[in-house]
């Protein structure tokens, strides 16, 4: 019974993980195409002072928002590299074994190197205070 909730729980936390790098690498494409506008628009000699005024305001207040912590809870993850002294291959396992070491919720982990003797691996964690 355990071990199929724990398949349930680590193949839901992949889920969680796969949705939320899409949804950051669209934001960060959108952003880049609004800044991108934005600055064309600022810059270019066509349009009044006023104008380029307001474009210059929108583009201050929507970094503002960008980068409140309140709106944009994701700017609370945080990445470590920690060693330890076992190896894992198994992704949903490993998610599993680091969250229990860490007491945080992991976000990502990924192998930076494996020692078979004594066996140890390198990891970069992806994880959040929450």
């Amino acid at each position: 019974m355990a071990k199929n909730d724990n398949a349930e729980l680590a193949e839901l936390l992949r889920a969680n993980i796969e949705a939320s790098n899409r949804t950051t690498h669209a934001v960060r494409a959108i952003v880049r195409f609004v800044f991108l506008q934005l600055t064309i628009t600022t810059v270019s000699p066509g349009y009044s002072l006023t104008v380029q005024a307001i474009y210059a305001f929108i583009v201050v207040l929507a970094i503002y928002l960008i980068d409140h912590p309140k709106l944009l809870p994701a700017a609370k993850t945080k990445r470590m590299n920690i060693a330890v002294d076992f190896v894992e291959t198994d992704q949903a396992a490993l998610l599993a074994k680091v969250h229990e070491i860490l007491g945080k919720k992991v976000l990502q982990v990924e192998t930076r190197s494996i020692v078979v003797t004594p066996p140890s691996m390198k990891l970069d964690v992806k994880y959040s205070e929450r």
